[in-house]
């Protein structure tokens, strides 16, 4: 069942000249799941791609653990040196994957989207690499006071010309594929046949004005838009985004959904702290990010 909503975001319309895919998310855990995570032998010798690295950009730097899929990655943050994030705090980020796209959707949305997109940068033997464009709506800010962020983001066309390209290939590209085979290929220990392949599905807790807001912005990228309950359900391009009303112990990213190249040989529930990742018999698994939230529907 659909429903519509009533928007501030420019024309209800689709302003997108090409999809507008997931990138990744980030969660922020706590000091111990953290260190669980990391050093899970299961988590990097089985499950996915990863890779812990402290990342130097031009306006900040982050530290974290990175688990990569075929088109999407998901990311604990853990240190970040201007203190914009805490424990608790997540984030989403879009990406369009046509050149010029970002700038597109920038101006087909005024009042919500800078005219002027970031450059972000990232540090490699010393010197910036162009890394990718970046644009946020002021009505969800990359670093608000909520704990949740969102953001845009395209891929500069130089970044994979220039990051490691001796050793792992000259292929230029701005695809999401792309990039994360580039960072694949850089890794000297990764398992063979990795079981994660992609996220698909999230569920977040956000206020009620966040989630008119943020459906009527999705809505405007061409998703579609249903409810079931209290629960709002965006169907982007090959994933689905659950709105939920946040409570007083739940906000932000609350669990993902990931589909899987196949299943480990025992399916089970892997404990990391405070989260857990449910390994089903369906080929796909739930990570839950606070156990104690129970917010499976």
């Amino acid at each position: 069942m659909t429903t519509e909503v009533s928007s501030n975001v420019g024309t209800a319309a689709t302003v997108t000249p090409c999809p507008v895919p997931l990138n990744h998310f980030f969660v922020v855990p706590d000091g111990d799941t953290y260190r669980a995570l990391a050093e899970s032998e299961f988590l990097r010798k089985s499950f996915a791609v990863t890779e812990t690295r402290t990342t130097v950009r031009a306006d900040s730097t982050y530290s974290g653990l990175y688990l990569y899929g075929e088109h999407t990655c998901l990311e604990f943050l853990w240190a970040i040196d201007d203190r914009s994030i805490g424990i608790g705090d997540s984030g989403v980020a879009f990406g369009v994957e046509e050149h010029g796209a970002l700038q597109h959707i920038s101006e087909a949305l005024p009042l919500e989207f800078p005219a002027k997109l970031s450059e972000i940068s990232r540090e490699l033997d010393g010197r910036p690499v162009p890394w990718f464009l970046m644009a946020s709506p002021r009505s969800l800010p990359y670093k608000g006071s909520t704990g949740f962020s969102f953001w845009l983001m395209e891929y500069d066309s130089r970044f994979l010309a220039e990051w490691h390209s001796s050793s792992a290939g000259t292929m230029q590209s701005i695809t999401r594929h792309g990039v994360l085979a580039r960072y694949a290929a850089t890794l000297r220990e990764k398992p063979a046949d990795p079981c994660f392949r992609d996220i698909v599905g999230l569920t977040v807790a956000l206020e009620e004005s966040q989630i008119t807001f943020f459906t009527a912005l999705c809505k405007s990228f061409g998703f579609g838009v249903g409810v079931a309950g209290d629960m709002t359900v965006l169907q982007g391009p090959a994933f689905e985004l659950r709105l939920i009303p946040e409570e007083s112990r739940s906000r932000g990213i609350l669990e993902a959904t990931l589909r899987l190249n196949h299943r480990p040989a025992q399916p089970r529930e892997h404990r990391f702290g405070t989260t857990v990742l449910n390994v089903l018999p369906d080929g796909t698994a739930k990570w839950v990010f606070n156990s104690q939230l129970g917010v499976s529907k």
